[in-house]
């Protein structure tokens, strides 16, 4: 989006949403293009993507045991029933 289309969609001043802009721009979450005197702005989902799988590496490992355990239960029962 432009920036003017974003200060658009806040009832906020363009100054603090340009704070803001510059900000994400700072560490690298949003990206921008200088199109004459219109700056196209644009999420950067990588450093989004590696935070998340940084913090949620841990849970996987969990969630990953309870299915397993979850799957013996359930196959262990139907065997009991054979």
């Amino acid at each position: 989006m432009i920036t003017g289309d974003i200060c658009d969609q806040f009832e906020t001043s363009r100054y603090a949403i340009m704070k803001h802009l510059n900000v994400l721009v700072e560490v690298n979450l949003v990206l921008y293009e200088k199109k004459g005197r219109k700056r196209l702005n644009y999420l950067n989902p990588v450093p989004l993507q590696r935070a998340l799988s940084r913090w949620l590496k841990p849970f996987d490992e969990i969630a990953v045991t309870r299915l397993n355990e979850l799957k013996d239960l359930v196959e262990g029962s139907e065997n009991e029933n054979d």
